[in-house]
């Protein structure tokens, strides 16, 4: 009974999302990254980061997305690291008041695990709170708070596909 119940629930939070991006149903936010350059005699022109990558779909999907991100040392130009491994959370987001809103989501794919990064990583559908700290003139969040983690929107990520292909597959 326990199994049709989590069967249920993930056909109910992920049955019906649509992950393709149409960039005027969806809002992009990435977390504070702390950038680090590779060794000077490497002589690369990026810096790479570890980030955290949230999409809110104006019908109340959500996604989040944690890779690394290469920038672009003179454009400051982000993109997602192909090779260098990621993970994806996907469910619902829903308002909580005007300065909060909730996602209910669920682990879809770890690439790390929980041996490795010492966590034991629960695969049960979870709610977290966030909060809302401005909003753009028609109401959409324009920084959203998790904890003590800051998010922004993200504007210059250059494969932007790769992320889409990321939320279709898992």
């Amino acid at each position: 009974m326990r199994n049709i119940s989590f069967f249920l629930l993930l056909i109910f939070l992920f049955g019906v999302a649509d992950n393709s991006f149409d960039l005027h149903d969806v809002r992009i936010y990435v977390s504070d990254i702390k950038w680090q350059s590779p060794s000077p005699e490497l002589h690369k022109t990026y810096e790479e980061g570890d980030a955290e990558i949230v999409l809110l779909y104006k019908n109340g999907d959500f996604a989040y997305v944690s890779a690394t991100l290469f920038r672009d040392k003179s454009t400051h130009q982000m993109s997602i690291c192909e090779g260098c491994g990621f993970s994806v959370r996907k469910g619902k987001w829903r308002e909580s008041g005007p300065n909060g809103f909730v996602e209910t989501s669920i682990w879809t794919y770890q690439n790390i695990p929980p041996t490795v990064s010492g966590k034991q990583t629960s695969f049960e559908a979870s709610e977290i709170k966030w909060k809302i700290k401005d909003r753009y003139k028609d109401g959409t969040p324009k920084i959203i708070i998790k904890g003590e983690k800051r998010f922004i929107p993200l504007c210059n990520l250059l494969n932007l596909d790769l992320l889409e292909k990321i939320l279709q597959t898992y």
